[in-house]
């Protein structure tokens, strides 16, 4: 069952049974290229450049391969 539910003059449809919607999770930085997409993303939207020629899925992926935010350790690593 749904109710309408008026807030400071707006109108908004609410599920009478639903609890309050549940904050959206941050993605997960996989590497250096997620960092690199999130600072880019803006600035060629700022100068309309077109995203499917740019290149811009191939460097981020290239990067997080290159430089992962995960540890990587051989099996004769002795910290020290």
């Amino acid at each position: 069952m749904s109710r309408i539910r008026s807030i400071r003059g707006t109108a908004r449809l609410v599920s009478a049974t639903a609890g309050p919607a549940a904050p959206p999770q941050p993605k997960r930085l996989r590497g250096l290229g997620d960092v690199v997409a999130i600072v880019a993303e803006p600035i060629a939207r700022a100068i309309h450049l077109d995203k499917s020629k740019c290149g811009c899925a191939k460097r981020q992926d290239r990067l997080n391969k290159l430089f992962p935010f995960h540890a990587v350790y051989s099996s004769d690593h002795r910290g020290g």
